[in-house]
């Protein structure tokens, strides 16, 4: 994230490589002075006896929005993580979804075997766009919800298998109820739920949202190397119920936590940074201002698909209880795509490490002031499901961040602002009641291919 140099055997300079050094490098970089030497007879200047004919100008220095603190914190946990999965590699990210401000930035390598194709030094986090998983599924419900196609307690017939092309088929890893609302789609993480409202949204309008979340193009993020992701523009027949699962379509972890920073920030996504001012040599600090942003969904859909990520960290029903935070409420989704190895086809299904874990959602649940992502990568260790390798980390750097912040527990909060005034609404408090859930389905789910025969 910082930026590296390599210095020429050569010619002695070191010149920047990656990270914000080389974005910066113009502001970072100074000014050489000038000064004129007499030579002795031997050619070698005399310092003693140099004319100064131009003063150096030193660099400036950049004060950038990472929180030193959260991120030893969160390296150290995410490392925690990588023994304890025997995993190869992980990503953090901690989000302000109201500015955009990056206040985390996590690339960890563990124990585990991987091969990606990244050189050393590129940025994971930004660079790497992979299959995401579960994780996607909020693009097609928010869309259906923002369009009016669906509510919460609509009622979804949810198919046991969905076939496509050369003997293929979506699967769920534990079938649920013939008929789900929309609510319990996402809180059991169906994939064939979710194809299905994806196909009442229609290929038009789910590749609009897609487009308005930002996938398939760079975020802009003040890094100088950052994936676009595949979004394809030519759709075939399975492309939608793929894409709608998160699969065959890839996005970087940059890219994922924005998208949760639009349900986090009321439906509107605010750029990413890093650079938060530049420090002149005489103290003085000029700010770098953010970008504004712009709305992608409304305030509403964004208030009830935060309620219903708050329920995805419900034990009993949800995908992500692991991600609970005693005293807060937290939403959230979890992720666990299988992944592409660098031949361009799938690992295989019956081995852990050819999964990536994630977890991905907001603290605090009713008013978020952070979006935390965790991915843990090719684990070993024979779990691989979302909710048992991040949700955990994702708990505890929650915890950390409502304690480094001072934020009051959930029920003090509450308290509080009812008695300051309790006739006046929240509005952040969605107003939407979720419905009976129709039932206890999987706690995860996967895209299973299958051959016909099978």
């Amino acid at each position: 994230m910082v930026g590296f140099t390599n210095e020429d055997e050569t010619t002695g300079d070191s010149p920047v490589l990656a990270g914000l050094e080389l974005t910066f490098t113009d502001d970072l970089t100074g000014e050489l002075g000038e000064h004129c030497f007499l030579s002795g007879a031997n050619g070698h200047p005399t310092p003693a006896q140099a004319t100064p004919i131009k003063a150096s100008t030193p660099g400036k220095h950049l004060r950038t929005t990472i929180d030193a603190d959260l991120q030893a914190f969160f390296e150290h946990r995410i490392d925690e993580a990588l023994e304890e999965h025997r995993a190869a590699t992980a990503v953090g990210i901690v989000l302000h979804p109201r500015t955009g401000a990056v206040l985390a930035m996590v690339n960890r390598q563990g124990p585990g075997i991987h091969g990606d194709g990244l050189m050393v030094g590129e940025n994971r986090a930004v660079a790497l766009a992979y299959d995401p998983g579960s994780i996607m599924k909020i693009v097609a419900i928010a869309g259906a919800l923002e369009d009016g196609i669906v509510e919460p307690d609509t009622l979804i017939d949810v198919p046991t298998r969905i076939p496509l092309a050369e003997g293929r088929s979506i699967t769920n890893v534990h079938d649920g109820a013939p008929s789900q609302t929309v609510a319990n789609i996402l809180i059991t993480s169906s994939n064939t739920g979710t194809v299905e409202i994806a196909r009442k949204l229609g290929e038009e309008r789910f590749r609009h949202y897609l487009d308005a979340f930002g996938f398939g193009h760079q975020t802009g993020i003040d890094l100088p190397i950052e994936a676009e992701g595949l979004l394809t523009d030519d759709w075939k027949d399975s492309t939608l119920p793929t894409y709608a699962i998160g699969q065959g379509i890839t996005a970087s972890a940059l890219q994922m936590s924005l998208a949760y920073g639009i349900i986090a920030n009321d439906g509107v996504r605010m750029p990413p940074h890093l650079g938060a001012g530049l420090i002149e040599a005489n103290g003085n600090e000029v700010n770098i201002e953010p970008t504004s942003g712009h709305r992608v969904i409304s305030t509403k859909t964004a208030q009830v698909m935060r309620v219903l990520l708050r329920e995805v960290v419900s034990e009993e029903q949800g995908t992500g209880g692991s991600a609970d935070v005693p005293g807060y409420e937290v939403g959230g989704k979890t992720g666990t795509p299988r992944v592409v190895g660098t031949d361009g086809v799938y690992m295989p299904s019956n081995v852990s490490s050819s999964y990536h874990g994630s977890f991905v959602g907001f603290a605090p649940g009713r008013d978020p002031e952070f979006v935390v992502l965790v991915r843990i990568e090719n684990p070993d260790s024979g779990q691989y499901y979302g909710g048992v390798l991040a949700a955990p980390v994702f708990s505890d750097v929650v915890g950390q961040l409502m304690a480094q912040h001072g934020i009051a527990p959930d029920d003090e909060a509450v308290a509080s602002q009812s008695a300051m005034d309790e006739s006046r609404e929240s509005a952040t408090t969605p107003t939407t009641t979720l419905p009976t859930k129709v039932d206890k389905a999987a706690k995860e789910s996967t895209v299973v291919l299958i051959e016909d025969d099978e």
